[in-house]
């Protein structure tokens, strides 16, 4: 990996964790895209100056890094599967965050894809309620490609 900047993040999942993290992105200065299964949680966000994308293969498409704030190891590998999932538009080096507490099994096999893909899975479940996810305070633990995560 180089040391580059990181400009363009996609985020996908915007519940009431997601959407703090999300809006915490945005302020900071990013160049976001934002996608949810329920079109009305993005309204908020493109209000503030997020783009709306209308499938996760749109939502990372020239992203450096994708952000996923799901519930589960089925909601996790749906968005990241499939016609439309993520890993169709995650471009070469791209990096896929992952927020959700998944099992170890989900988390082996979302690296799997990721490598035979040409890009990078980092695991990083949070920790905390919305309020801090609102005041950008949750924790993490994060496990992966130690350049990836030094990205």
């Amino acid at each position: 990996m180089t040391d580059r900047q990181i400009h363009k993040v996609a985020f996908i999942g915007l519940g009431r964790m997601g959407t703090y993290m999300a809006r915490n992105i945005l302020r900071a200065g990013f160049d976001l895209t934002v996608y949810n299964r329920s079109p009305d949680n993005v309204k908020p966000l493109v209000a503030e100056g997020a783009r709306s994308a209308s499938t996760p293969m749109a939502a990372v498409d020239k992203a450096d890094v994708v952000i996923t704030c799901l519930m589960d190891d089925n909601s996790v590998m749906n968005v990241v599967t499939g016609e439309q999932g993520l890993l169709v538009g995650l471009k070469p080096g791209g990096i896929h965050i992952g927020t959700a507490t998944i099992s170890p099994s989900c988390a082996a096999d979302l690296d799997e894809l990721h490598k035979s893909h040409g890009s990078y899975y980092i695991a990083a479940p949070i920790f905390g309620r919305p309020d801090a996810a609102e005041a950008g305070t949750l924790l993490t633990y994060i496990a992966g490609n130690p350049d990836a995560i030094a990205d």
